[in-house]
């Protein structure tokens, strides 16, 4: 008996030692990645057909069209506290945008990602984005097209970091909230 007890404590540090060195891996990869990564987000990109959105996103809970009826807004609300918006050009029906937020506060910010992560095809590096402070997704994309982060106040305490790819068909916006201890809880993805 002990010497199966010690056989599954090994195999077991063997395993956790595995998922370790591969979030490490991972990680540095990540550290890599550029704007041009978001050329997809959610397994969506600019030319998805809107037809396919309930196939990569589930079922829509609502939607309705722009003032200029240009635009037809849907939202997935599976997961209660991350809504994802995506909008569609109506004459189209290509995807021009997508939006996914993570509301959950304090523990549940982290319970709101994996339950993301289960339910959604999210990109390995985009998931690790989700937490990180303003200055960390600066270290991985370098200099932004725009920042916020010196000129937020009590008035606008939003976060936010604009980047655009280097062929300028893919514009991320980073957004960090004080609710959330100024974290990344939304990205948007704009595709031209």
């Amino acid at each position: 008996m002990k010497k199966q007890l010690f056989l599954f404590s090994g195999l077991l540090l063997f395993i956790l030692s595995g998922c370790q060195t591969k979030r490490d891996a991972l990680s540095g990869i990540c550290e890599q990645q550029t704007i041009s990564s978001f050329d997809q987000f959610l397994d969506i990109s600019k030319n998805t057909p809107e037809v396919l959105l309930k196939d990569k996103l589930g079922k829509s809970t609502g939607g309705n069209y722009s003032a200029d009826k240009k635009t037809f807004i849907y939202e997935f609300k599976q997961i209660s506290r991350v809504p994802i918006v995506v909008n569609v050009n109506a004459a189209s029906g290509e995807v021009k945008s997508i939006l996914m937020e993570v509301l959950g506060l304090k523990d549940n910010f982290l319970i709101d990602v994996e339950a993301a992560n289960a339910n959604y095809l999210i990109d390995n590096c985009h998931l690790q984005l989700f937490g990180k402070q303003p200055k960390e997704i600066l270290e991985i994309f370098g200099t932004p097209k725009m920042d916020n982060l010196q000129d937020a106040h009590e008035k606008t305490p939003v976060r936010t970091i604009l980047y655009l790819s280097k062929d300028g068909g893919t514009k991320v916006r980073f957004n960090f909230y004080p609710s959330q201890d100024y974290k990344l809880s939304s990205v948007n993805v704009r595709w031209y």
